[in-house]
């Protein structure tokens, strides 16, 4: 009974094309990924899409602090701050779709 179930959701996402992923974001321009000197990029740890951002551009954060949530297979994943310092730039918007090791943010080092 479990196995007719599955063979029928994998129909159904075949049928509405949900079986194959097809990018629908505009490909990056040359130079969108790059970390400036003395900066930390902070990258996605899986695909999927992200959830919600916790902090704005020019906000300061402390490391392990939790900037952002991804959304990857109906889970909400922790984006992290890998160190003390300001937020320099979001790279990616609140919906939009990212693939696994994609820049996420970029931060500032603060002493």
């Amino acid at each position: 009974m479990r196995q007719a179930a599955f063979d029928d959701e994998l129909a159904r996402w075949r049928a509405d094309g949900q079986f194959t992923y097809v990018a629908e974001d505009a490909p990056a321009t040359p130079g969108d990924d790059e970390i400036p000197e003395a900066c930390y990029g902070v990258e996605s740890q899986v695909a999927g899409s992200i959830w919600q951002w916790m902090v704005s551009e020019g906000d300061s954060i402390e490391p392990g602090q939790v900037i952002g949530l991804l959304e990857s297979m109906k889970m909400e994943i922790p984006v992290v701050s890998p160190v003390q310092g300001k937020v320099r730039k979001v790279q990616r918007q609140q919906g939009q779709r990212v693939d696994a090791g994609q820049l996420l943010a970029i931060i500032e080092p603060v002493d």
